[in-house]
């Protein structure tokens, strides 16, 4: 913890012990019952990942993250990221399943995970992707990797614990 966490904390602040108080804005200025403010919490955002197991042979497919959102320029599997559980989000999520997979594809699922980050709460569903079509034209991002290479590729916490608790074989 910081020292001003400690020493100065907004309703009981420790001015007489403080070793810094002659220094002190708060106590120059007579402040100290108004500062520090406490800055307000980042409210956490709530997210559905739905992640696409694709296994052809001893090669799987692999999706690398763009900038700007979390985990930039790891690999992960292909995602449809819906509003809400694929469950409560079907129609959503078949809409887009079928415009990026074709319409034959098929889905099974293979594990659900709650995936907690400081600011992100995000709900994980593995399914196993069967009878699709890949456009890479469309979807640059994703690229065929043998199962060696997967293992050598930087990946978020959670595809890496699927990995290892879910034999892709």
């Amino acid at each position: 913890m910081e020292f001003g966490a400690l020493q100065c904390k907004p309703k009981s602040p420790s001015c007489a012990t403080c070793p810094i108080q002659s220094d002190c804005f708060a106590r120059k200025n007579d402040l100290v019952n108004v500062l520090p403010v406490k800055e307000k919490k980042l409210k956490k955002r709530t997210r559905y990942f739905n992640y696409l197991v694709c296994v052809n042979g001893d090669e799987i497919l692999v999706n690398k993250r763009k900038p700007g959102d979390i985990w930039q320029e790891l690999y992960d599997f292909p995602l449809i990221e819906t509003d809400d559980n694929y469950l409560e989000a079907q129609e959503q999520f078949l809409t887009m399943l079928k415009n990026n997979f074709g319409n034959t594809c098929t889905v099974t699922p293979l594990e659900q995970k709650k995936h907690l980050l400081t600011h992100q709460t995000i709900y994980v569903q593995f399914f196993a992707l069967d009878n699709y079509i890949i456009n890479f034209n469309q979807n640059a991002e994703i690229k065929w990797v043998s199962l060696s290479e997967l293992d050598e590729l930087p990946q978020p916490k959670v595809i890496t614990n699927f990995i290892s608790s879910y034999s892709v074989n």
